[in-house]
């Protein structure tokens, strides 16, 4: 009886839910989030009284180095690894569906390390890059190409970091990317051959021009995700050496966890936030414009 009346479609009991689900996502997502405003305008530790302080928060954040140190570190981890995370993807999309043997083999292969937890995928890297275990730093060593540990020289370490990410994180891009280029017609390719076209013009004139709404969808997806990426990079680095790797999320965690101030810490998670939409919303408007700014005039 109670599916039938949730599932009717003729007695529009629908709209009894609108309520209830409203209340719910208030519940879940504004009252934490006008909490933690309250929070970024206060002085607040665990255990004692909440002062209203106005934007001091605010003040101390954007006049401490540690704070322009991890803007600059994230600024560098998530341009470099989205930018490769989706230049792999596209990479093996476009080889994977040319077709041929085992395709579905190399398929899954791809996807294999989305499957695995963050914490297995960075306990394996950091086992494979040990300094004096790890079969990458034993080649790294025997072509004179690595004098230290990777994780204790500041530039080695921030690369250890992106490459890590990038390799957990490609599947993510492809799985979106692979269905969008073999749902491309094969006639379009046909006749591109037909007339003479060139791999690299097949590519050019019609992979990408096709892709390209696919590749603003990951490409937002991507960075929305990089610039929180907090889980991966504390467990390589914590942040180290030398702060060379501490990103805004990280250091958010230290000034709410390891200094237990979460005023600041939430002051840190707004300007996350807004440095997010400002770098989101320009590719949200292009996708809307995309999909339906043909669909104004009708």
């Amino acid at each position: 009886m109670i599916l039938k009346v949730f599932s009717s479609e003729k007695s529009g009991s629908g709209r009894y839910l609108v309520l209830p689900a409203f209340i719910l996502s208030l519940l879940v997502v504004a009252v934490p989030e006008l909490w933690s405003l309250v929070l970024s305008f206060s002085r607040y530790e665990p255990g004692r009284n909440i002062f209203f302080i106005g934007f001091k928060n605010y003040s101390y954040v954007f006049s401490d180095p540690n704070f322009w140190n991890s803007f600059k570190n994230t600024a560098i981890f998530v341009v470099t690894s989205v930018v490769l995370q989706i230049v792999l993807a596209l990479a093996f999309t476009v080889v994977l569906a040319k077709g041929f043997k085992a395709q579905k083999l190399w398929v899954t292969c791809v996807l294999l390390p989305y499957a695995l937890s963050p914490v297995v995928t960075v306990n394996i890297w950091k086992y494979m890059i040990d300094y004096n275990v790890g079969i990458i730093s034993y080649f790294f060593k025997e072509m004179g190409l690595l004098k230290s540990p990777w994780l204790s020289n500041p530039v080695t370490a921030m690369l250890a970091v992106i490459l890590v990410y990038t390799w957990y994180s490609v599947p993510f891009s492809f799985v979106i990317l692979y269905p969008a280029r073999i749902s491309i017609p094969t006639e379009l390719y046909e006749a591109a051959s037909i007339d003479g076209a060139s791999h690299w013009k097949q590519f050019t004139k019609i992979t990408m021009p096709l892709l390209t709404p696919t590749l603003i969808v990951v490409a937002t997806f991507r960075l929305m995700i990089s610039l929180r990426s907090f889980g991966e990079i504390w467990l390589l680095t914590k942040g180290g050496p030398f702060r060379s790797t501490e990103t805004l999320a990280i250091y958010l965690y230290k000034q709410g966890f390891s200094y237990w101030n979460w005023g600041r810490a939430a002051a840190i998670g707004w300007i996350i936030l807004l440095v997010t939409m400002l770098f989101s919303l320009p590719q949200i408007r292009t996708m809307y414009t995309q999909m339906f700014g043909s669909k104004k005039g009708v």
